[in-house]
């Protein structure tokens, strides 16, 4: 897994509000996978900058049955549930 600076990921959301596509930003930047950043994008438009430059690496067993309940219930990708709930990666919903 790639690891990208706060800067990085700041400076692609700008480019992409300025009004260019995701796969435009992509490729300006020299990245082949427009997953990344359609998921900074995600967490951007809930809650800013603050949300997208997050970091929790530690969830209670409560805190995880809320999320994977909620995902069912209103039936949201796992890009969604992460956004919403301040997660930085898809893959620790998945898991």
């Amino acid at each position: 897994m790639t690891k990208y600076s706060n800067e990085f990921k700041v400076k692609a959301i700008k480019m992409v509000l300025k009004g260019n596509s995701i796969s435009h930003v992509a490729k300006i930047l020299n990245k082949p996978d427009i997953a990344p950043l359609c998921r900074w994008i995600s967490h951007y438009e809930h809650g800013g900058i603050p949300q997208l430059l997050h970091k929790n690496l530690k969830y209670t067993p409560i805190f995880k049955q809320k999320v994977i309940e909620y995902k069912w219930l209103h039936h949201l990708s796992l890009n969604q549930t992460a956004a919403k709930f301040s997660i930085p990666n898809t893959g620790t919903i998945s898991t």
